[in-house]
């Protein structure tokens, strides 16, 4: 599985990335968190708001941040 945070580095989206890492944990899920901080990237992508979460390149969140334990069930 990939995972993907996209985000500029701020609170919202550093919380995003450790929630999924923590998640990721939990769920003994094998998985690659990567956290894309380039803004080219990000715009090419068409994300103007952030963070988002993508998993296997489909978009589970955009503009929050979801709790650990729904991230786990986006990992199901």
């Amino acid at each position: 599985m990939k995972i993907v945070v996209y985000g500029s580095g701020c609170k919202n989206c550093k919380a995003l990335h450790e929630n999924t890492l923590k998640a990721v944990e939990a769920t003994g899920t094998e998985a690659t968190v990567d956290y894309v901080t380039d803004l080219k990237v990000i715009v090419s992508k068409g994300f103007i708001t952030m963070p988002v979460l993508e998993i296997d390149g489909k978009v589970v969140s955009k503009g929050r941040v979801p709790s650990e334990n729904e991230i786990a069930e986006f990992l199901k």
